[in-house]
């Protein structure tokens, strides 16, 4: 009996055993810890991708950001087509200059432009914008606009540069009459161009102008810009042509 009883015994530690066993040894449990480790994976793949994208938009976006910053800096210096420009659209130099007709040192800077326009307009865009600082710099900047309508944008910048003390501290009446003035000396049609200035046509540019130069947090005039590299004040002669010649050939 003792043999018999010891084989149940046994028998019955085996059973007991198999009751005890592990559930994650148990087919159920086997089952239940591979769904949990498919749905962990799961959880920590698509953690990964998520962040993983969420960078990639980021950084899209922050190229998004940069590339219309960039835009909106270009514009800024060279405004639209409504400023004055002469030379190819499709130059590899393009000079802009932020000037003021009232300014004394864009006056001495002013043969630079005309020197552009007579010996490099094949070679370069120069494109002419207005840094009203004065109080009569917008009436001075609009007459401009007015004369370019007959064709004299040019003939008057040069005067009004070279005359420039004859318009110092003329305000509305008396500057509107100074400069119907010259719009006669110029052989324009001075009842058009008294018409222009006083209907204030061109007004809109000058102030685009000046956002402009707000946004790009010009300090003083002139500034110019050679390909959206800013230069501040003035610059003789002979320095900026030196800069120019030397950009010619190293781009063409």
């Amino acid at each position: 009996m003792a043999l018999e009883y010891r084989m149940k015994y046994a028998q019955m530690k085996a059973r007991q055993r198999k009751k005890i066993k592990p559930w994650y040894l148990k087919p159920w449990g086997i089952f239940s810890l591979v769904i949990i480790v498919m749905v962990i994976s799961f959880i920590i793949a698509a953690s990964i991708y998520i962040v993983r994208t969420a960078k990639e938009y980021n950084e899209q976006q922050l190229v998004e950001q940069t590339k219309r910053e960039f835009v909106r800096y270009e514009q800024a210096i060279e405004g639209d087509i409504n400023n004055i420009s002469f030379g190819p659209e499709d130059a590899t130099i393009t000079v802009v200059k932020f000037t003021d007709f009232a300014c004394p040192i864009c006056a001495q800077s002013a043969p630079i432009v005309l020197n552009l326009k007579e010996n490099y307009e094949d070679k370069i865009k120069f494109i002419h914008r207005d840094f009203p600082t004065q109080e009569n710099s917008v009436d001075l900047s609009s007459g401009a606009y007015c004369a370019n309508e007959q064709n004299s944008f040019w003939q008057y910048y040069q005067q009004l540069f070279n005359q420039q003390e004859r318009f110092k501290n003329l305000q509305d009446e008396d500057l509107y009459i100074e400069l119907s003035s010259l719009s006669k000396e110029l052989n324009l049609d001075s009842t058009l161009f008294a018409e222009c200035l006083s209907e204030q046509r061109y007004i809109s540019i000058v102030a685009n102008d000046f956002q402009d130069v707000e946004y790009l947090n010009l300090k003083g005039s002139p500034t110019w810009f050679v390909n959206s590299h800013p230069i501040e004040g003035h610059v003789s002669q002979d320095q900026f042509i030196l800069l120019i010649d030397t950009l010619i050939r190293e781009l063409n």
